[in-house]
């Protein structure tokens, strides 16, 4: 049997045991409520209000055209005898291009000399009878006049006409006023004979034309480009150029008569961002065969005529290049970048700070204390990724654009949310700007 002493010894090493392990738990669940409490606070991520310019933009794509460009075709059906020029020679307006030898028969001109004469004498007869239709509008208009001083005459003495002769006296000025208008309307009527007798006349001289052997001349200065014709070819008859512009001939081109000093990005602009474009915008342009070269421009034309490509409705926009590369072709794709709208000097903070509380943009200030105050703020210009503060901040001043709720024992990641999150503490709704501490994210 243990004696009494052995007995309390035991006794006195078990509770200090259990007092060191009491201990022990009670060390590792402060130190683990205490890691919690720590890292369990958001950390706010800022940025700082700054002083700067501000520079809207708009992306665009298309490719490049020549302001001056235009396609010349021949006149004449027929075959190419002679040819005066090659690609890359400079010509003036007027200057010989090619000639081309007609292959109409003798009875193909005399039919077309028969219908041109025949237009020329439907123009003549056309601008006859306007002019007999002229004279025949003054007599109708003298006619009014006599019949209304025959009814000054008698409302100046309407006792000595009975009531017949009053009736006929009204009767025929109202026929004659009739008669003048209808006489007016014809008149104006046969400008519209005339146009088209007109057009009947060129469209029947150009066909005559047509079956005559023609030297076909440069319509505009510049140079030439994408010729493709040479001796021998047979040619349609044209007299449609095509132009950069989208004009288009009813036969094969032969060569191109170009500016290469005027060249322009031809780019498709969608209808929503269109009303943010004008005359004289900067630009500043890339061309995919030239990677690494930038090129500056100027917003010179805007078409107001959209197109319509599967439910997408855009519109072209043209911006001229200021010094073109001299190896630029037409047709090359390029970008550019369209200074929309430029504020200089003015505070700024990034956009993800703004944010709308009850009609009112609001942004939530970091104080140097510590504390947070939410604040009213008016706005400007807005960019992709930054907005112009017209009032409500200094300069320097931090601005929370997000929170981040750390990882815990229970988290292996943390957790970023807005900057007007109710998540945690110091949200809108709370105690505004009273104190709430934090831990910055740097």
């Amino acid at each position: 049997m243990k004696s009494i002493t052995q007995r309390l010894r035991q006794l006195l090493w078990w509770q200090k045991t259990a007092a060191v392990l009491l201990t022990i738990l009670v060390v590792v669940l402060l130190f683990t409520r205490l890691r919690s409490t720590s890292t369990d606070q958001p950390a706010y991520q800022t940025v700082q209000v700054e002083q700067k310019d501000l520079l809207r933009t708009l992306s665009v794509t298309g490719s490049v055209a020549m302001g001056s460009q235009f396609g010349v075709s021949s006149s004449v059906t027929g075959v190419v005898e002679e040819i005066y020029v090659k690609n890359g020679d400079e010509v003036k307006t007027g200057q010989a291009l090619f000639k081309v030898r007609s292959t109409a028969t003798a009875q193909e001109k005399a039919s077309a000399y028969a219908a041109y004469q025949n237009a020329l004498n439907s123009q003549r007869t056309a601008e006859y009878n306007k002019s007999s239709l002229d004279i025949s509008m003054w007599q109708k208009q003298q006619s009014v006049l006599s019949a209304q001083n025959n009814v000054n005459e008698m409302e100046s003495n309407l006792d000595n006409y009975t009531d017949l002769e009053r009736q006929t006296i009204y009767s025929a000025r109202v026929q004659a006023e009739k008669d003048y208008a209808l006489a007016e309307q014809r008149y104006i009527e046969a400008d519209s004979s005339i146009t088209a007798a007109s057009a009947s006349l060129n469209s029947a001289l150009l066909a005559y034309q047509a079956t005559q052997n023609a030297t076909i001349t440069a319509p505009t200065a510049g140079v030439i480009a994408n010729m493709s014709i040479q001796e021998g070819d047979a040619v349609t008859a044209s007299n449609t150029s095509t132009t950069s512009n989208g004009t288009t001939s009813n036969s094969t081109t032969a060569m191109y008569v170009t500016n290469f000093s005027d060249v322009v990005m031809k780019a498709a602009v969608n209808e929503v961002d269109l009303p943010d474009i004008e005359i004289d915008q900067k630009a500043t342009i890339t061309i995919d065969a030239f990677p690494d070269q930038t090129f500056v421009g100027t917003v010179t034309r805007i078409d107001r005529i959209g197109v319509n490509s599967s439910g997408v409705v855009s519109f072209n926009v043209y911006i001229t290049l200021l010094s073109p590369p001299a190896e630029v072709g037409s047709g090359m794709t390029a970008s550019a970048v369209v200074q929309l709208d430029l504020r200089q000097n003015v505070l700024s903070v990034s956009s993800a700070a703004i944010q709308s509380a009850d009609d009112q943009q609001m942004v939530r200030v970091l104080k140097e204390d510590g504390s947070v105050e939410s604040r009213a703020v008016e706005t400007g210009l807005v960019t992709d990724t930054e907005t112009e503060v017209t009032s409500g901040l200094q300069a320097g001043e931090t601005i929370i654009t997000g929170t981040t709720v750390p990882s815990t024992a229970n988290a292996t990641t943390g957790q970023s949310t807005s900057a007007f999150s109710t998540t945690g503490r110091g949200g809108f709704g709370g105690s505004g700007g009273g104190g709430t501490m934090i831990r910055m994210a740097r």
